[in-house]
């Protein structure tokens, strides 16, 4: 019996191991990307896991409309607002984020979700903090690499931009 147990412990400790070791070769096999703003006294940042295009046609099809999507590739994107703020209108308090969004060809709903650290398929919406719906614009020039970012946006203020093939999406970020 005692013998059996024994098995049973390093089974588990091995199956531990061989988990780590997944872990660290699938994170290494996404590039990361960060991108951060200091908008007057408040610090937007935004890490994200950069996914490739290649010559598939993404919205619609590689990343289905209508449906939550992980915005980005592999650990959930995190976004951290050093203070509270507006992101597209709406009161976001101080914090770091799980970043989500469900896009379809006319709008996008941008999720901020409470948990964080999870890998991008395990998504609750139970723990869904904020919704806001932006526009979805098409643009001439592909992009072939996901890029989010804290940028400035066309009327020159700060902005969440998701970019991706022919699809640009911007939430408006303000200070208090």
């Amino acid at each position: 019996m005692k013998k059996l147990f024994n098995t049973i412990f390093w089974v588990i400790v091995l199956l531990g191991i061989a988990a780590v070791l997944l872990k660290i070769i699938m994170g290494s096999l996404s590039k990361s990307e960060e991108s951060e703003k200091q908008i007057g006294s408040l610090l937007v940042s935004v890490r994200y896991n950069q996914a490739e295009a290649g010559k598939d046609k993404i919205f619609g099809y590689r990343v289905p409309y209508d449906i939550v999507w992980r915005t980005g590739s592999g650990d959930a994107t995190e976004i951290r607002f050093s203070e509270s703020c507006l992101l597209g209108g709406k009161k976001v308090k101080a914090g770091t984020y799980s970043l989500w969004s469900v896009p379809s060809e006319k709008d996008w709903v941008i999720i901020l979700n409470s948990e964080t650290g999870q890998y991008g398929t395990r998504y609750d919406p139970s723990r869904d903090y904020l919704h806001v719906s932006v526009p979805s614009e098409k643009v001439p020039e592909r992009q072939e690499n996901l890029s989010i970012a804290i940028t400035e946006g066309r009327e020159g203020q700060p902005v969440l931009q998701i970019r991706w093939e022919n699809t640009r999406v911007e939430a408006e970020i303000r200070e208090l």
